[in-house]
């Protein structure tokens, strides 16, 4: 599973009008198995992993922004440095 967490731990859900404290996404995987069933913990594992994905490239095309901003900005410099 993912190791990036966007809660702060822990977190309490309400569970059939109970409360229960979560420590990790494994303690919600817990949950989700004793109340929905095994087909529920792999979809949230999917859903999980496939966000995590999704982060990791947005943050890389964040980074390649930033870099190619600065080298613009640069250019910018030089060019006026010319003139």
């Amino acid at each position: 599973m993912a190791t990036m967490s966007y809660v702060s731990y822990p977190y309490v859900i309400t569970v059939s009008g109970k409360p229960v404290t979560l420590f990790s996404p494994r303690d919600f995987e817990d949950v989700l198995r004793e109340n929905i069933g095994e087909d529920a913990v792999q979809f949230f594992r999917q859903t999980t992993e496939g966000a995590a994905d999704e982060i990791r490239e947005l943050t890389e095309a964040v980074r390649d922004l930033e870099r190619a901003y600065r080298n613009l900005e640069q250019a910018l410099e030089t060019t006026e440095a010319l003139l």
